[in-house]
């Protein structure tokens, strides 16, 4: 992990003011951006977008390297959003993990295919969250049908394809 934040300092937590949220390089180590969703559903998501992030960021000039941070992650609307301090970056990848984290389970991180093969989520009529079948189950106070609208699509992006490999 230490490596990992040396190479891409901006998985560390940053002040407004540009200064360190955590001086001490083992808290760093234990809370960053890359560990942002360990122990929850949209992990494997996450660290898909932060290798995507990795990618385009090697190939920035040391001058954009050196100013570029993760502004804003907010998952508390029931999606990843997620704010770089580089717009071009963001009209890549934000737009692209935002629409797939409606469809990946909020709470295992698996993805549902039905029958007919088509991406399925059960999204709770009360919270909004999404889940898969099985922890829809689980989730359930006994009526799933009335409980959670469930919603399907074809049209499933290969980044999702790739976290239940």
């Amino acid at each position: 992990m230490k490596e990992l934040i040396e190479k891409y300092p901006f998985l560390n937590y940053y002040y407004d003011n540009g200064k360190l949220v955590f001086e001490d390089e083992k808290r760093r180590i234990e809370d960053n951006y890359y560990t942002k969703f360990e122990g929850y559903g949209w992990d494997k998501l996450w660290k898909k977008y932060l290798k995507e992030l990795f990618k385009i960021y090697d190939t920035l000039s040391e001058a954009k390297k050196k100013n570029f941070k993760i502004v804003f992650v907010d998952a508390s609307k029931n999606y990843l959003e997620v704010e770089t301090s580089n717009k071009e970056i963001d009209n890549i990848l934000s737009d692209r993990i935002k629409k797939m984290s409606l469809w990946v389970c909020n709470k295992c991180g698996n993805l549902f295919k039905n029958e007919k093969g088509e991406l399925t989520i059960y999204r709770s009529r009360r919270t909004n969250v999404a889940f898969c079948k099985d922890c829809a189950l689980e989730e359930s106070l006994g009526d799933i049908d009335s409980e959670f609208k469930v919603m399907t699509t074809d049209n499933i992006d290969p980044w999702l394809e790739e976290l239940n490999e």
